[in-house]
């Protein structure tokens, strides 16, 4: 016998409904509202909350047309949320530091040069002047988004600091984990003894040495110079900055992930592993992605296991969250 539900409030009702489609994927809202005795209006609100929520999500094929998500799968996506909220925020920041460190640079290239702030043009100078800081550091922190203009990373300058027994944090987009050439290249740098991290994004190129110098990258004329055999850097000694420019690096540091190359590129999931990715991002638990894959729940279970290991994610929030970092079916992942 059906028994009418007494909802008070648009929450209560929502918990209700949320509670009902998690244990059936296939509700239908003619029943749901015959037994709890919900209007239109009723039914329609709850299913708005939720999707507010990131609890429901759009799903053809089923009676409601609505799918709950796993409260894991909504957690991640708040996470993901706020990490790219955090990390536009410090963008900005960087952005106006580099702005203001340009400007900077220019005035005492041309008024007071060979103090704090020196403008090197061409590769080869900037190579040397490296060469010639590392004589006496022994620590090195750098993050290097693409496609930006500066000075590149060369792999046998950090393959020897690295067999002197230097220390090397390095920092590097997520999506350059798709390309096997940069696989490679970070492999070769964790078997050399470097930190190597990934981030969503990165706000500029740097290289600091120790607590003495940083190298940023300069993308306009070196004022009196018409040299033109590579991008200009600008090389900062003041120890003021150059804690400043820390504190950002330590910030995206602490916020990317320690991922191995092997484990995170989309090529090596199977078929049946998108699939079973495509589902959990839309928020279908592990019985609902079974019947709509044809496996059993186990089966999904054991997947999902596999795909935690290659994610390197030791709970469901933190697979879901490395699937938006990793990039994992980012073609596929947009709900109609």
């Amino acid at each position: 016998m059906a028994t009418t539900i007494n909802c008070d409030s648009k929450l209560t009702r929502a918990q209700e409904l949320y509670r009902i489609a998690l244990s059936d994927p296939d509700w239908d809202p003619a029943v749901v509202r015959q037994t709890t005795g919900w209007s239109d209006e009723d039914m329609s609100s709850a299913v708005k909350l939720l999707a507010e929520f990131g609890l429901a999500t759009r799903l053809n094929g089923i009676p409601s047309g609505w799918a709950a998500r796993s409260p894991v799968m909504a957690m991640s996506d708040l996470i993901s949320a706020t990490t790219h909220d955090l990390e536009a925020a410090m963008n900005l920041g960087l952005g106006r530091l580099s702005s203001l460190s340009h400007v900077l640079a220019g005035f005492l290239a041309m008024h007071e040069p060979g103090r704090d702030i020196e403008l090197v043009p061409g590769r080869e100078q900037v190579i040397a002047v490296l060469a010639e800081a590392a004589k006496g550091t022994s620590d090195m922190v750098s993050m290097h988004p693409p496609m930006i203009n500066g000075v590149r990373p060369a792999q046998p300058a950090n393959l020897e600091w690295l067999a002197a027994g230097r220390s090397m944090r390095t920092l590097h987009m997520a999506a350059s984990l798709q390309t096997p050439s940069a696989r490679q290249h970070f492999q070769e740098l964790t078997d050399a003894g470097a930190q190597v991290r990934f981030a969503l994004s990165l706000p500029l190129r740097m290289i600091i040495l120790d607590h003495v110098l940083a190298v940023l990258p300069f993308e306009h004329p070196v004022p009196g110079d018409d040299r033109s055999d590579g991008p200009a850097a600008m090389i900062v000694r003041n120890p003021y900055l150059i804690e400043i420019l820390r504190r950002f690096w330590e910030h995206y540091w602490h916020s990317a992930d320690e991922i191995l190359p092997q484990t995170t590129a989309s090529s090596t999931l199977s078929e049946r592993e998108r699939q079973i990715v495509r589902l959990l991002v839309r928020g279908l638990t592990d019985e609902g992605i079974g019947r709509a894959i044809g496996v059993s729940e186990r089966t999904v279970r054991r997947i999902l296991s596999e795909l935690m290991s290659k994610a390197r994610a030791e709970s469901r929030v933190q697979l879901g969250f490395n699937i938006h970092r990793l990039g994992w079916l980012e073609d596929e992942l947009a709900v109609p």
